[in-house]
């Protein structure tokens, strides 16, 4: 409007007038235009508030590094399990004693950079032949892989904590984290006494060009601690207690999750500048949560593998039609549904179908297997088969593509939601059930 005001003037030719329209105009309009722009941006903040966007916009973001390259400086991505990082020390005695009790020994975990599929076809009973280097001598061992529940545990629990915190569960968008493989002992070995381990040795045949056991996952969630020097207070409730955890000015209630142990059976109320956990026990300085961080916008961050993450597509109408829950009753609302994701511009949709339920090997895998659907539970159930093309196909497309047809089948439980690599090479051959 200003500007439009000022194009007008520029047409005046006439000195005198100009000056009085000039005087005219700023004294009438300008203020009123400043009032109408300020009510605007109060009308727009409102509007957000109320669809509680904040909270839907905590997006996690996940990476790879070398964990000899983290920088502990890094205020974005921290490491997945701080144990990668400050590894305890392993001693012979401990492997002995779990030999005596016939417990899984696991002497390492690695990052094997293949494709899904690729993946799927390892002999989980292959045997290979590694050495187990102490302080004081090498022992030869055999070992196999087993895919890693390591970092699937950290998500597994990371969902309990949302229940926890009544937050709604979006899917984690990681990647990597199927990649991640264990070295297991297969038979015992002879062991001295006393002796520290220093590393471990493998042979892996043609694993070894693809095998990175120095790459670990990172993620924007930082493990810290709320403190607090107030003094609980006494609930309604039989046995429980209300701590509050003042926040400091800037810092938002969702941009914490309060982490509950497995024995633990408490909730989180959150005020405007605060954060109270109700639970059991009655002294309590401090808590353990997670923090999100997001990017510094003045820092240029040179990850050297990409950053994934599951956040939506900054728009209103996103965040809108996410608050209705309405009934998704056409393709093009569920093509809306994939495309409101980042990741998804990472693809093109070819086709979506809907077709009798097949035995076949399967291009996508369940990201979520920890949530269980106990009303569903006919396995006759029709597939919703998603087919999409990656704009350019790597090792990760089809992790990517579970992402998406994970969150999809959180709006279509009574489907079995599928994805297809469009153009794919890989010949999958189905048997209707």
């Amino acid at each position: 409007m200003k500007e439009q005001i000022k194009n007008n003037l520029n047409k005046v030719t006439e000195l005198e007038k100009k000056k009085l329209l000039k005087e005219t105009l700023n004294f009438v309009f300008s203020g009123m235009i400043d009032y109408t722009d300020y009510v605007y941006e109060k009308i727009h903040q409102r509007v957000f508030e109320e669809l509680n966007l904040e909270e839907q916009r905590k997006k996690i973001c996940v990476t790879l590094q070398d964990k000899e390259k983290y920088d502990l400086l890094d205020d974005f991505m921290f490491p997945m399990d701080m144990g990668d990082i400050h590894k305890p020390e392993v001693t012979t005695n401990e492997l002995r004693q779990k030999m005596e009790q016939n417990q899984k020994i696991v002497l390492g975990t690695t990052y094997i950079k293949e494709d899904f599929l690729e993946l799927e076809k390892l002999d989980s009973n292959q045997v290979y032949d590694g050495v187990l280097v102490t302080d004081v001598k090498r022992y030869p061992v055999k070992i196999k892989l087993e895919k890693s529940e390591k970092y699937l545990h950290k998500i597994r629990m990371l969902y309990q904590y949302y229940q926890q915190n009544n937050m709604e569960w979006v899917s984690i968008n990681a990647p990597y984290l199927s990649k991640y493989y264990d070295y297991v002992l297969t038979e015992n070995v002879e062991l001295g006494e006393e002796e520290k381990v220093i590393d471990i040795i493998l042979s892996l045949g043609h694993l070894d060009a693809i095998s990175y056991s120095s790459l670990i996952p990172f993620w924007n969630l930082e493990e810290t601690y709320l403190t607090s020097a107030n003094f609980p207070t006494a609930t309604g409730e039989s046995l429980r207690f209300q701590h509050t955890f003042s926040l400091d000015d800037g810092e938002a209630v969702y941009g914490y999750i309060v982490r509950f142990e497995e024995d633990h059976d408490g909730y989180v109320i959150r005020g405007e500048h605060t954060i109270s956990i109700v639970i059991t026990e009655e002294n309590m300085s401090s808590w353990p949560v997670y923090k999100f961080h997001d990017k510094n916008p003045d820092i240029h961050y040179d990850y050297e593998y990409p950053v994934y993450s599951n956040g939506n597509i900054d728009s209103f109408m996103v965040g809108f039609s996410r608050c209705q829950k309405r009934a998704i009753r056409s393709k093009a609302e569920l093509v809306r549904i994939l495309k409101s994701y980042e990741v998804s511009n990472e693809f093109e949709i070819k086709s979506i179908d809907i077709v009798d339920n097949v035995e076949c090997k399967k291009e996508t895998y369940d990201i979520n297997p920890f949530i269980e659907d106990d009303i569903r539970t006919d396995i006759k159930r029709k597939q919703l088969r998603v087919t999409m093309k990656a704009k350019q196909e790597s090792y990760l497309s089809r992790d990517l593509m579970s992402f998406l047809i994970g969150e999809l089948q959180n709006y279509f439980p009574e489907y079995e939601c599928v994805g297809r690599l469009a153009g794919s090479s890989e010949k999958v051959s189905c048997i209707e059930l």
